[in-house]
């Protein structure tokens, strides 16, 4: 049913106006649908040869630590569509992919545990893991344009955390990745227990130290990667990182090389593009020599020809209109001799350009290498030492958090949020915290003491 409206020059209700916005409404949704899905049909230019498949797991793809999309969680999604067949031994660099813009972009979980994209609607991905989001965003974009597709998912903030009770300084704390009961409590500065400072070092250092050893993981796992690129060689876990990291090793070198492989693809794509102006500007050069070749023989015949017709035209038995059209020809053909070397020189010059271009992108692919090692390594020098110093501090104390409370022992409450609605759970120390949880600290008396059964405020 069309709406009718009221037509303020006559004083009428006409359905006629309505009609028409509504159609034109229509012509430009179905314009823009179109275009859309001719874009996302037609493979880019520049792209290179198709991939492996990814209508599964992408190639290389990490599992982050067991990490979670939680609610309000801010994302950065890419959607990268594939295009062209795929052939069964072509690694990532030579993937087919074409960006669908309309797509990718910043979006925020909302409380129902969905994100809302354009034309594929909602998506439920709150508490499903980074990996298990992508796979079921791919096969989302599978099911609605029959066409396979890699997406990027990465975390740009979280939602905080909410921090009450017995700390130094309740309020709201930004959210990272594995933070605990005991990393909270340090950022809120420490469980509030009068003049008692030392607990306050402790939980700081033990924060430290995890920080600390948390990038060593990282820089190992980057290093191991850098090194096996400059060897050409499949990357693999060290030892000081199995050590580190244990079983966690491969998928933290596994997550580095992932990254890498997308910046090697992409210059792969500019070196593809010189090789082929270069290829093309030498079968030019070779058209074009053999032309000037056939032009040359064709001078030396039109320059001997007007040389004997000049001859006779002195000794006066050869024709003076005869040897002048020769001699035009002769200035044609030395015309087309100098066009073409222009041409030739022309060519050798962007030829030239070209190979210029592709050895500098080698020379500096080198170079960035040996500082992306050089930085890694003194980075990873630099926490090695923080964590050294942490440990010497930690080792001054002779227990944890609790051994400076003997007549009081501290609960932790946490309220989260689910689908189901708000719990309430009791932690301990490492408890790990998610976003938008609410962590409320109370000192207890300890059972058998004189302070039983009060809340220490």
């Amino acid at each position: 049913m069309y709406s009718r409206k009221y037509c303020t020059h006559c004083g009428s209700r006409s359905t006629l106006r309505a009609r028409f916005d509504h159609f034109a409404r229509l012509s430009r949704g179905l314009s823009l649908l179109t275009t859309i899905l001719v874009l996302g049909s037609i493979a880019s230019p520049y792209a290179k040869a198709a991939g492996p498949p990814i209508d599964g797991t992408p190639s290389g793809a990490v599992e982050l630590s067991g990490d979670k999309v939680s609610f309000g969680d801010n994302l950065k999604l890419l959607f990268l569509e594939q295009i062209g067949g795929v052939a069964a031994d072509q690694d990532l660099g030579s993937l087919n992919l074409v960006e669908r813009t309309e797509l990718s972009g910043e979006y925020t979980v909302q409380l129902d545990g969905d994100i809302m994209l354009p034309i594929m609607g909602p998506q439920k991905i709150a508490g499903k893991t980074y990996l298990a989001a992508q796979q079921q965003l791919q096969e989302a974009y599978k099911t609605l344009f029959a066409k396979n597709a890699r997406v990027s998912l990465t975390i740009l903030n979280h939602e905080p955390i909410y921090i009450l009770g017995s700390v130094a300084k309740p309020g709201t704390y930004d959210f990272s990745s594995g933070m605990t009961v005991l990393h909270a409590i340090a950022q809120a500065g420490g469980i509030n227990i009068g003049n008692r400072s030392d607990i306050y070092d402790l939980v700081r250092e033990n924060q430290r130290l995890e920080l600390s050893l948390q990038k060593q993981r990282k820089l190992l796992a980057r290093l191991d990667v850098l090194r096996a690129e400059r060897a050409e060689t499949k990357p693999k876990p060290s030892d000081r990182l199995v050590r580190l990291a244990g079983s966690d090793a491969e998928k933290l070198v596994a997550e580095v090389e992932h990254i890498r492989e997308l910046a090697v693809a992409e210059r792969k794509l500019r070196l593809s593009s010189l090789d082929t102006t270069i290829e093309s500007a030498e079968r030019e050069l070779a058209a074009q020599r053999e032309r000037i070749t056939h032009i040359r023989s064709n001078s030396d015949s039109k320059f001997e020809r007007a040389n004997m017709l000049k001859d006779l035209a002195k000794r006066g038995s050869g024709n003076a209109y005869q040897y002048l059209q020769a001699k035009s020809e002769f200035s044609d053909v030395q015309e087309r001799l100098t066009e073409v070397n222009a041409l030739i020189a022309q060519i050798e010059d962007r030829r030239a350009q070209s190979i210029n271009e592709k050895s500098k992108i080698e020379t500096e692919e080198q170079i960035n290498l040996e500082r992306e090692i050089q930085s890694a390594e003194d980075q990873l020098v630099e926490e090695s030492a923080n964590a050294s110093a942490s440990m010497r501090i930690l080792g001054l104390f002779d227990g944890g958090v609790s051994s400076y409370t003997e007549k009081q022992v501290t609960q932790f409450s946490i309220l989260r949020r689910s689908v189901d609605g708000t719990h309430e759970i009791v932690g301990g120390e490492l408890t790990e915290l998610r976003p938008g949880d609410l962590l409320k600290v109370q000192l207890l008396a300890r059972p058998g003491t004189a302070m039983l059964g009060r809340v220490v405020r």
